[in-house]
């Protein structure tokens, strides 16, 4: 069966409205787009049947800049925990098919790997771009362009932590 069959239709409106704030792949350049280094990323919490391939084939059908990440059933549960995401299979029926209910929801992380914010299902792109809008402007304030702030107190602490 094709990797895409086994996706519901909630998932589909959600990834739609993710990447309406991405920058157009049509076009040739991101320069004039308000977030061009947003990198969406796309976990599996079914690393039995979604595979990289499957995974990657759905993904180009949203937008080109999606990553895709999978891992073994132990890793993906970690993570799922890490992030309060909920999964749970229904029973398999005749021909071997479940259903995957699931958490559905958009996380933002900073460059600096820590939470921003969440958007779920029921957020529009508008509003998922003024969320993203409000705390990347936020994160700028705090830490310089990409997080040139940031990095300079990181170096800094770890030349003090050196020099002890």
């Amino acid at each position: 069966r094709d990797f895409c069959e086994h996706f519901q239709p909630i998932c589909e409106r959600s990834w739609s409205g993710a990447t309406g704030v991405l920058p157009n792949p049509d076009l040739s350049t991101d320069k004039d787009h308000r977030y061009p280094n947003i990198q969406p990323v796309f976990i599996t919490v079914d690393p039995d049947r979604d595979t990289p391939e499957g995974i990657k084939q759905y993904l180009s059908e949203f937008h080109p800049r999606f990553v895709g990440l999978t891992g073994t059933k132990e890793q993906v549960d970690k993570c799922c925990k890490e992030y309060r995401v909920y999964y749970s299979m229904s029973p398999k029926d005749a021909d071997n098919d479940y259903i995957v209910d699931h958490t559905i929801i958009c996380y933002l992380i900073g460059p600096d790997g820590q939470f921003l914010d969440y958007f779920g299902q029921n957020r529009t792109a508008v509003e998922i771009a003024e969320g993203m809008g409000r705390n990347i402007n936020k994160f700028v304030l705090e830490n310089g362009h990409n997080g040139e702030k940031l990095r300079r107190n990181r170096q800094s602490a770890a030349k003090k932590e050196l020099e002890k």
